[in-house]
């Protein structure tokens, strides 16, 4: 992994939207990310998991998972349902905001 330019975590859920951040069971040692590598957490829920912090307080650039959930919802049936292209800044602010309130749950 150390080698690798991107990690993406894709692990089942209790790997990701249970963490909490003095939880200890990520899907792998935070040691194991250096500056500069990018990781990519397909969690949505929370949008800030442990495992992002910990990647971005190692110096990697992080990308939560919420843009893998609004373009799931883009690359559906949206276009045909809408007979137009999918709003996606507009789906995303509303996935955002529906989110926060399940952050402090």
């Amino acid at each position: 992994m150390g080698a690798a330019e991107l990690v993406v975590n894709a692990t089942a859920d209790r790997h990701g939207r249970r963490f909490r951040a003095d939880d200890e069971d990520l899907p792998f040692p935070l040691d194991a990310l250096r500056p500069g590598q990018v990781l990519a957490d397909l969690v949505y829920h929370p949008i800030e998991t442990a495992l992002l912090r910990g990647a971005r307080d190692r110096g990697a650039d992080v990308v939560d998972g919420l843009g893998m959930l609004v373009h799931a919802g883009r690359r559906s049936k949206l276009k045909r349902w809408t007979a137009g292209p999918a709003p996606v800044a507009i789906m995303r602010a509303a996935a955002s905001m529906a989110l926060d309130p399940l952050e402090s749950a």
